[in-house]
C-alpha cells in the first residue's frame, strides 16, 4: 500500500524537521536534476521570434541578462538573436572590440540554445 502524495506544506515542514545530512544531500541531487530537465524543457520550446535572455553559463559573461529575439535557426544548430535596443546600448555602452557600432540600433549574435533562456 502507498501512501498518498503530501501537499507542498506537508513536504516542505518535513524537510525543514525530519530530514538528516545524508536525506538533504539527495534531495539537492533530485532538485538539480528537475532543474534541468525544466530547463531542457524550456529551451526546447525556442524557435525563431521567441523571446530570449542570455543566461549565466553564457560566454563571453558579459552578455548575461541581455534580452533579444531569435531570427534565424542556423544549420549548425545555433540560433541567431537580434538584441532589444536596451541591450544593443548597454553592450555599446561597454566599449567592447567587437559590438554595435555608433549609431547601429540592431545587433546579431549567434548562440547556442543552452545559453537563453525564454522570456
Amino acid at each position: 500500500m502507498t501512501s498518498p502524495p503530501l501537499g507542498f506544506d506537508d513536504l516542505r515542514a518535513h524537510i525543514e524537521k525530519l530530514t538528516d545530512e545524508r536525506e538533504l544531500t539527495i534531495l539537492e541531487s533530485v532538485i538539480s536534476l528537475r532543474r534541468h530537465a525544466l530547463e531542457q524543457e524550456a529551451q526546447n520550446t525556442l524557435g525563431v521570434g521567441s523571446q530570449v535572455a542570455f543566461g549565466t553559463r553564457v560566454s563571453p559573461r558579459y552578455l548575461t541578462g541581455m534580452r533579444g529575439t531569435i531570427r534565424a535557426i542556423n544549420a549548425n544548430g545555433r540560433l541567431t538573436v537580434e538584441l532589444d535596443p536596451p541591450s544593443v546600448a548597454a553592450l555599446r555602452a561597454m566599449g567592447r572590440r567587437f559590438g554595435p557600432r555608433p549609431g547601429q540600433e540592431s545587433y546579431a549574435i549567434d548562440a547556442l540554445r543552452s545559453n537563453l533562456r525564454p522570456l
